[in-house]
């Protein structure tokens, strides 16, 4: 009996195929808002990150131990004394979060990674992990100067590296996908800079009233989102961010 040997596929079959297969990976891998394969234990990582910053925040917000527990009167004396940490777990929660919206804007139009981006974002998820670190000072010291500059200059450097974190793959790396146009690029890197000119500004503003400082870097959020609506980035970002799944 004659057995027939199966007929291999010929080489220019083999090559047709795999160009094939390459270019439709390329297609989806340029489109904004996928998520790479190489780019998505990167992003899971950093979410992790602001998720365990976010919950180390919240751990400072509880009642002191009182022998012989509370009466309502001891009780509403507590909750006053709360008041610092809940305003600091407040102003840290809206800066995490501006980080956090940063961070998914700017991977959802992010194609492609290198050792430079993700040592970029090593660097920032550093600055999220240690900020319930000032948080804490100016929940227990903040109206001293000192502890409104040292907030100030963390969040200076901090947000200088979140605009990095932007201007790097947009601008000098390559990074993202070239379907998101120039002038939003632009746009988007002024945006990234609200908050280090906020931080920056109120270093000075700390030396008279620490508590005035405080209030102004709650203006981070709206400022940048005022930036957005005067150069037309939502729509568009969103558009770029949320494009339809493959």
């Amino acid at each position: 009996m004659t057995t027939l040997e199966p007929t291999p596929p010929s080489a220019p079959a083999v090559d047709t195929a795999v160009a094939g297969a390459d270019h439709a990976a390329g297609s989806s891998a340029t489109r904004p808002g996928h998520v790479a394969p190489g780019l998505e234990r990167l992003v899971f990582f950093s979410d992790a990150v602001f998720a365990i910053a976010i919950t180390l925040l919240v751990l400072e917000l509880r009642l002191p131990d009182r022998a012989g527990g509370y009466t309502d009167a001891t009780l509403l004396d507590a909750l006053a004394g709360l008041v610092p940490s809940l305003f600091a777990f407040g102003l840290s929660f809206v800066i995490i979060a501006t980080f956090w919206l940063g961070h998914f804007r700017t991977f959802g139009v992010v194609v492609r990674s290198d050792s430079w981006l993700v040592g970029i974002d090593l660097v920032f998820l550093f600055f999220v992990a240690l900020l319930p670190f000032p948080t804490s000072i100016v929940a227990r010291e903040g109206n001293l100067p000192s502890a409104a500059i040292l907030y100030a200059v963390f969040g200076t450097v901090a947000s200088l590296v979140s605009a990095m974190l932007w201007i790097y793959p947009s601008r000098i790396g390559a990074l993202i996908s070239p379907a998101v146009p120039a002038d939003i690029v632009r746009h988007v890197t002024y945006r990234t800079l609200v908050a280090p000119a906020i931080f920056v500004l109120s270093i000075p503003v700390a030396l008279v009233s620490p508590v005035v400082a405080e209030a102004c870097w709650f203006l981070t959020f709206p400022l940048q989102a005022v930036v957005s609506h005067h150069f037309g980035l939502g729509p568009t970002m969103g558009t770029a961010v949320h494009a339809p799944e493959r």
